[in-house]
């Protein structure tokens, strides 16, 4: 993978990348949920579908949105480095 991150699976792989509408998405402690949303957001920004500074990110915890807005971000960053960060940005 290109930001050197392992592969989703293929559940994880189908929340990236379904189409942009409304999503529930249930799963169990410990499935990679941040991981999904950290990734669905790089994705949705990545192909132009959304701009970084419209995307609110929601989570339980104050460090569970901390860690995800760092993760995101490091990621953008990778992308922009690579010339990969959509063509609106």
């Amino acid at each position: 993978m290109l930001l050197g991150l392992p592969e989703p699976t293929g559940e994880q792989a189908a929340v990236i990348a379904a189409p942009l509408e409304p999503l529930a998405v249930i799963a169990d402690a410990g499935s990679g949920k941040s991981e999904t949303m950290a990734a669905r957001l790089v994705w949705l920004v990545a192909n132009g579908m959304v701009a970084p500074e419209r995307v609110l990110g929601l989570t339980f915890t104050r460090k569970a949105a901390a860690e995800l807005g760092q993760r995101v971000r490091t990621r953008l960053a990778g992308l922009r480095r690579a010339g990969l960060a959509g063509g609106r940005h």
